[in-house]
C-alpha cells in the first residue's frame, strides 16, 4: 500500500514534466516517420517505450555483430552495445541517453502493470539465461527505475544487474524506493551509463 501511495504522489508531481517531455518526444520521433509509442513484449507483459531505433534494427544488429567480434563479446557480457549501437537513430540516441524513451512506461504504472521502482523488465530470452532466479524476479512488478539504473546501468555486466535486482527484491523498503527515486533524477539528467 505504501509503495502504491509513493508511486501515485510521484506520478502526480511529475505529470507536467512528463507531458512536456512527451510532446517533444513525439515531435522528435515523428521526424523519422516511426511510431511514437510501441509495445515491447517482455515476460508476460506488454510495456510501452518511445521508438528509438531504425525500422530494420534487428537486421542491423545481426550484421554488425557478425562483422565485429569485439562488439559481439560486449553484447554477450552486457546485453547492450556501449560504444556504438547500429540499431539506434540520432534522435534515439538522445532519447536513450536521458531515459526519455522510457517515459511511456508511465502508462504501464497507471495500469498497475509496473511500479515506479523495481527490477527492470527482462526480455524472454534474458530470463532463459537466469533460470536460477527467474521465479524471484517475477514475484514483484518490474519498475521504471531500480538499483541497476542508479548504479551504473549499461556499464555493469548483465550478471551484476541480476545481483542488484535480487538484492532489491530481498531487501525492499519504502526508504530504499525513495533513495532510488532521488538517485534516478541525478542519473537521468547526467545520462551516465545510458547507451
Amino acid at each position: 500500500m505504501k509503495k502504491k501511495i509513493l508511486a501515485f504522489l510521484t506520478l502526480v508531481a511529475g505529470d507536467c514534466l512528463a507531458v512536456s517531455a512527451a510532446f517533444v518526444l513525439a515531435l522528435a520521433v515523428r521526424t523519422y516517420a516511426l511510431p511514437y509509442i510501441f509495445p515491447s513484449i517482455r515476460e508476460r507483459q506488454v510495456l510501452f517505450s518511445a521508438y528509438s531505433g531504425h525500422a530494420d534494427a534487428d537486421r542491423r544488429l545481426e550484421n554488425f555483430l557478425a562483422a565485429n567480434s569485439q562488439a559481439k563479446e560486449e553484447w554477450e557480457r552486457h546485453k547492450k552495445l556501449l560504444s556504438f549501437d547500429p540499431r539506434t537513430t540520432r534522435v534515439g540516441g538522445f532519447l536513450r541517453r536521458f531515459s526519455i524513451d522510457e517515459l511511456p512506461q508511465i502508462f504501464n504504472v497507471l495500469k498497475g502493470e509496473m511500479s515506479l521502482v523495481g527490477p527492470r523488465p527482462y526480455l524472454r530470452e534474458e530470463l532463459e539465461e537466469v533460470r536460477q532466479v527467474k521465479s524471484l524476479l517475477l514475484q514483484i512488478k518490474p519498475g521504471m527505475t531500480g538499483l541497476w539504473q542508479t548504479s551504473g546501468r549499461s556499464l555493469l555486466p548483465f550478471r551484476e544487474r541480476l545481483n542488484l535486482d535480487e538484492y532489491y527484491i530481498r531487501n525492499w523498503s519504502l526508504w530504499l524506493d525513495q533513495v532510488i527515486l532521488m538517485r534516478t533524477i541525478k542519473v537521468a539528467l547526467s545520462g551516465h551509463g545510458a547507451y
